[in-house]
C-alpha cells in the first residue's frame, strides 16, 4: 500500500481520489461516518468516468482506490468494512462487462451507506428506553450519532448535557453549538476538568455518560478520542454507566489478532510555535477497555461488551 504522505506527489491518481487524500490528511473531514462517505463518494465518483476496459483491470483499480482512502488514517473501521462489504458481495456476483461491473459496484456502495444511516435510526430508537431516567449528561468530542440520540431524548423530558472542550482541535465545540440549535440545556468543561466533574455530584450531578467511538474491537473495546479514557475511568470509579453509542459496523474484525493502532497526529496541533527541540506527542485516540464500559447503545439495541462478537458476526457475516 502506498504511503498515504506520498499521494499527492503520485502522478498516476485520478483527482478526486487526490483530494479525498489531502482531506483525510489535513484532518477537513472529520467522523468516522464522513470519512467512509466521501471514501466511498471519491471512488465512485472516479469510476463514472473511468476509461478501463476489462472487468479484472476496473475491478481490482476501484478495489484499490477505496483500500488506500479507508487507510489514509488508522483509526477509519467503517470505511474499512466498506470495502469488505463491497469485496464480499462481488464475490458472490456473476460481472460480464465493464458496464455492468460499474452499476453493480455504485449499488453496492449505495447500499452500504443506507446501511450506515438505517443504523443511526435504530440506535436512535432503540436507545431511548435505557435513558429515560437520565436528566444530566456527561458527553465528549463529536459524535454525530451521539448528538442525534441526545437531541431526541431531550425531546421526551427536559435534559442538561456537559460537553467537552476536546483539545486540540476542540471538536467538542461542534457538538455544543449542535445542541444549542436544537434547544438543548448545554454546559461546556475544559477537559483537564471531566473526571473529577463526573466523580463530584456537588455542580451537577451526572447521571450518564454517553460517547462515540471511531473503532471497536471485537473483544467489546473502544477506541475513541483522547480523552475518553480517563472520563471512563472516572465514571467506572463514581459507579455511573457509560455508553458507547455507536453503529457495530465499526467493529474491525482484524483486532481478533492485532491490537488497534492508534493515531498520532502532528505536533502543531497542540502548540503551532512551540520552542525549538519540545518533543510533542499528540495521539489523537484513547483505547478504552471493556471493562469499563456499560454497554455499547447499537442498532440492535444495548449489547453488552462480551456479546458484541457474536451477534456483529452473526447479523453481517461479511465483516470477517
Amino acid at each position: 500500500m502506498l504511503d498515504p504522505s506520498q499521494v499527492l506527489q503520485h502522478a498516476s491518481f485520478p483527482q478526486s481520489i487526490k483530494e479525498t487524500a489531502y482531506k483525510l490528511l489535513k484532518i477537513e473531514i472529520q467522523g468516522a461516518t464522513n470519512v467512509a462517505i466521501q471514501s466511498i463518494k471519491a471512488v465512485l465518483d472516479w469510476l463514472k468516468f473511468s476509461k478501463l476496459n476489462t472487468v479484472s483491470d476496473i475491478t481490482e483499480t476501484a478495489l484499490f482506490y477505496l483500500e488506500f482512502l479507508s487507510n489514509v488514517r488508522p483509526n477509519e473501521p467503517l470505511a474499512k468494512n466498506a470495502l469488505k462489504f463491497i469485496k464480499y458481495h462481488l464475490n458472490t456476483t456473476s460481472i460480464q462487462n465493464v458496464t455492468q461491473f460499474k452499476q453493480i459496484f455504485t449499488k453496492l456502495a449505495k447500499e452500504y451507506l443506507d446501511l450506515i444511516q438505517y443504523s443511526k435510526q435504530q440506535i436512535i430508537e432503540k436507545s431511548l428506553k435505557h435513558l429515560q431516567k437520565a436528566n444530566i449528561i456527561f458527553t465528549h468530542c463529536h459524535s454525530s450519532t451521539t448528538e442525534s440520540l441526545i437531541v431526541n431524548l431531550n425531546k421526551h423530558h427536559d435534559i442538561k448535557v456537559v460537553a467537552t472542550e476536546t483539545r486540540p482541535l476542540y471538536q467538542g465545540r461542534i457538538t455544543a453549538k449542535n445542541l444549542l440549535k436544537q434547544g438543548v440545556d448545554t454546559i461546556m468543561i475544559v477537559d483537564s476538568a471531566c473526571p473529577r466533574f463526573i466523580t463530584d455530584d456537588s455542580v451537577l450531578p451526572v447521571d450518564v455518560v454517553l460517547i462515540g467511538a471511531d473503532e471497536i474491537t471485537v473483544y467489546g473495546d473502544a477506541i475513541n478520542k483522547v480523552g475518553s479514557f480517563g472520563i471512563a475511568l472516572a465514571s467506572y470509579y463514581a459507579g455511573k454507566p457509560i455508553y458507547v453509542v455507536t453503529p457495530s459496523l465499526k467493529m474491525f474484525y482484524k483486532t481478533l489478532v492485532t491490537p488497534p493502532v492508534i493515531e498520532q497526529r502532528d505536533a502543531k496541533e497542540v502548540w503551532p510555535d512551540a520552542p525549538k527541540n519540545l518533543k510533542i506527542i499528540n495521539p489523537a485516540f484513547d483505547f478504552i477497555p471493556r471493562t469499563l464500559i456499560s454497554g455499547f447503545l447499537t442498532e440492535f439495541g444495548l449489547i453488552k461488551p462480551d456479546e458484541l462478537e457474536q451477534k456483529v458476526t452473526a447479523e453481517y457475516p461479511w465483516i470477517k
